[in-house]
């Protein structure tokens, strides 16, 4: 599995080889809204689901339909699942360690063969490759004096500023508007951490658009990312709660553990 693909597609996970059954307190789906017509849900695709049981989160995106994350609340590890090679990477603390100096040494190699070419060029190449990201404006969190009600639930606005210019509006909501209970609140808002501090390891620094609820004040319920053509906007569709089998949050048997590649 390599590592590029694990950083895009996982957000973050955890897994557990052997666990009870769990029920899943709270489930919440979002969705992408249509560009082409129509207003709301009613007119839009999955985005991604967020499945919560004890203290494990599943997380899938439509993106990606072969893979899925697990993150364990209480040990803070990280697993992303692959269906279709019926593999599984678990993301501990060595692990992350690993991939950052890793990173961290392909980075500066990349810097030392850029600096041949022209300046407009080199700044093109390190924007997309992320290397002068550790640099780059800090993203700021400012209060929009704006109330919205996403199905049902009431949110705040929030702008997300980069060097003076908008780049994401954030609707936050708490525990009480969700409707959920603070343990599952808590076990969402730990995974968004963890994201957090991952992005943050693999060297983008103050660049990274804030996830964590405590610097956004709550969870974010519709995320409009300004400019952006893929998902400009993703909002909750629906907040659901049932129980789901303990399969859910675990990595299917026989499935192999796989180690970072480069």
């Amino acid at each position: 599995m390599n590592v590029k693909t694990l950083l895009v597609t996982s957000s973050a996970a955890l897994l557990l080889l052997a666990t009870p059954p769990v029920v899943a307190d709270a489930q919440l789906h979002f969705v992408a809204p249509n560009n082409s017509g129509g207003k709301g849900t009613a007119n839009a695709e999955a985005a991604t689901s967020v499945y919560v049981a004890s203290n494990i989160v599943r997380i899938e995106d439509a993106s990606e339909p072969r893979m899925y994350s697990l993150y364990d609340v209480k040990t803070g590890n990280l697993t992303v699942v692959d269906r279709s090679q019926k593999s599984y990477m678990v993301m501990d603390s060595t692990t992350l360690a690993s991939i950052e100096t890793e990173i961290d040494r392909m980075r500066e190699l990349a810097k030392e063969q850029l600096k041949t070419l022209p300046p407009a060029q080199r700044q093109q190449l390190e924007a997309m490759m992320g290397i002068g990201l550790k640099d780059a404006p800090k993203v700021q969190v400012k209060d929009a004096n704006k109330s919205r009600e996403i199905v049902g639930v009431k949110c705040n606005d929030k702008q997300l500023v980069s060097d003076g210019t908008i780049k994401h509006i954030y609707c936050i909501a708490d525990t009480m508007a969700l409707g959920i209970q603070p343990a599952d609140f808590n076990a969402i808002a730990a995974l968004l951490t963890a994201m957090q501090k991952l992005a943050e390891r693999t060297g983008a620094g103050t660049a990274i658009v804030p996830l964590d609820p405590q610097t956004l004040g709550g969870l974010p319920v519709r995320m409009e990312n300004i400019g952006s053509k893929i998902r400009p906007l993703v909002e909750l569709a629906k907040i659901e709660q049932k129980t789901l089998a303990a399969e859910v949050f675990l990595v299917p048997e026989g499935y192999k553990r796989e180690t970072p590649t480069f």
